[in-house]
């Protein structure tokens, strides 16, 4: 029983350090099967709705390497120590071994599901800078867009404008009345 719960310990450590040394250099989502990336709202296909097709891809999504290594990992060192230090049945040994191996991966699950609330698309939403100010970077004429600079989001941004006001010269302060609807600015000088 003791050799066992060593092999489990070693195997599920060594895969899990394996993995997390992975991850760490943007690799750990690119195994058979793992469901890193998974969706946490539930829409596991990708189709913008969660209903039964996404029932099967969730059966499986503890199924992945990491969750997998966490429990072995933790079943087996849970079962060294159950055995060895408090000197438990192989029955209590077990159960405390299969406990402590789910709640590694229970913890695991939830420090992803954490880990993943951190992520930003960082994707520019061009309506984000309606009322903001900014200046003329390329001029804009009656006739043609032209760009302007502003802060949008928290960082300084470029975007193709054209004028409710006519012709607007390079530095010109600015403020965005609207965004069309092709994303360009419609601007007007303050």
């Amino acid at each position: 029983m003791e050799t066992t719960y060593w092999a489990l310990a070693v195997m599920g450590t060594t895969v899990f350090v394996f993995k997390l040394g992975l991850m760490f250099v943007g690799l750990g989502d690119q195994d058979l099967g793992d469901t890193g990336d998974v969706d946490v709202a539930g829409d596991f296909d990708g189709d913008g709705v969660v209903g039964h097709g996404d029932q099967s891809t969730m059966a499986f999504m503890g199924l992945s390497i990491q969750s997998v290594s966490t429990f072995f990992m933790g079943a087996g060192w849970m079962g060294l120590v159950a055995m060895n230090q408090w000197s438990l049945d192989p029955m209590a040994t077990s159960l405390c071994a299969a406990g402590f191996g789910f709640f590694c991966v229970f913890l695991l699950g939830k420090m992803l599901q954490q880990a993943m609330r951190l992520e930003s698309s960082g994707t520019l939403d061009n309506r984000k800078a309606l009322g903001k100010t900014g200046k003329v970077y390329v001029s804009i004429k009656a006739d043609r867009p032209g760009q302007v600079q502003l802060e949008v989001q928290g960082r300084l941004v470029t975007l193709e404008a054209r004028s409710a006001d006519g012709d607007l010269d390079t530095g010109t302060t600015i403020r965005v009345n609207e965004v069309d609807s092709s994303g360009v600015l419609v601007v007007s000088a303050v």
